[in-house]
């Protein structure tokens, strides 16, 4: 059965690595959520207008294009979640810097994928009631 909160929720999938992003994309679709993938970061970049909920940004590690992109993604006020193979404290630190609403490990199955979908779609949540909350502190 399929949530219906699930169901309404957009995921766009930049991901170079042709099995991972066919993998993620199918496990995600499954479950419910509108999902679109890319090959190409200035595919992502040319569909962002779409205003999809989340990005998934895979990579296998931070390199100044990644970083990049995720700042652009931030410019544009996306949500994104980046899910690497391996990434040492400053690579996630420098994503987090450059505008990231969470970094990973790539899950390496299906549930551990929508576990780490749905926690990326929370924390990103209590990060905003935080941000109004002290808004209206203010």
């Amino acid at each position: 059965m399929i949530d219906n909160h699930i169901q309404s929720k957009q995921i766009f999938i930049v991901e170079r690595q042709h099995k991972w992003r066919e993998f993620s994309g199918e496990t995600l679709k499954s479950a419910g959520y509108l999902v679109k993938k890319f090959d190409d970061y200035d595919e992502l970049e040319s569909a962002v207008f779409d205003r999809p909920d989340l990005i998934i940004v895979g990579c296998s590690k931070a390199t100044l294009e990644e970083i990049i992109l995720i700042k652009k993604l931030h410019h544009y006020n996306l949500r994104q979640l980046v899910l690497s193979t391996f990434l040492s404290w400053s690579e996630m630190r420098d994503f987090f810097l450059a505008g990231a609403d969470d970094v990973a490990e790539k899950p390496f199955n299906s549930q551990s994928l929508l576990k780490t979908v749905s926690e990326s779609f929370d924390s990103i949540s209590i990060k905003e009631r935080n941000m109004i909350k002290e808004y209206e502190v203010r």
